[in-house]
């Protein structure tokens, strides 16, 4: 609900729905009552003024054109609703790939920290030289940065659902909203 264009669909409706509240009210004969006032020959007269309307065919066109309206409008929130649902789910489910992808990065990031700490130590002992003590520290730091990348695409995929929900997961924003309520 925090959604303007949401709001503006609903307002629509709203809009929508009194012009066929009016059109319905309007299906029956209206009498109007008001003040009048006229100058006659230097004489101030306070008549009371009355008018009649008389709808034509108890007013079915205005009905109809106010019923069409109302149901477009409808048609338009419920499509908008349904946009931004799946616009929410498709920015959940990538976020939950990136998570389990940041999960993965770590994983592998662990096990070149050992790979690199074993052939360090292979090093020290003199069964292993050093063009596999620099082969060990590439790898390392192909997985840091993989975790990096990873963990830079979490956080686009947390931009978009916070894009999608039209507000924030986390940050000072949220200390913000909770001031203003």
């Amino acid at each position: 609900m925090s959604r303007a264009d949401l709001g503006i669909a609903i307002g629509e409706y709203a809009a929508a729905e009194a012009r066929l509240q009016r059109a319905v009210a309007r299906q029956y004969p209206q009498i109007t009552l008001g003040p009048g006032y006229y100058w006659d020959h230097g004489i101030a007269k306070f008549p009371l003024d009355v008018g009649f309307t008389l709808p034509l065919n108890r007013n079915r066109g205005e009905i109809a054109a106010a019923r069409a309206e109302r149901r477009v409008a409808a048609k338009r929130m419920l499509a908008l609703q349904a946009d931004i649902y799946g616009q929410i789910t498709a920015a959940e489910h990538a976020e939950g790939i990136a998570r389990a992808s940041v999960e993965s990065a770590e994983r592998r990031l662990a096990a070149a920290r050992r790979q690199a700490e074993q052939t360090n130590l292979a090093v020290r002992l003199g069964e292993a030289g050093a063009e596999r003590r620099l082969g060990a520290a590439i790898g390392f730091e192909r997985a840091r940065l993989g975790l990096v990348h990873r963990r830079t695409r979490l956080q686009d995929a947390r931009d978009a659902l916070e894009d999608a929900l039209h507000a924030p997961l986390s940050g000072p924003e949220l200390a913000l909203l909770g001031a203003g309520s």
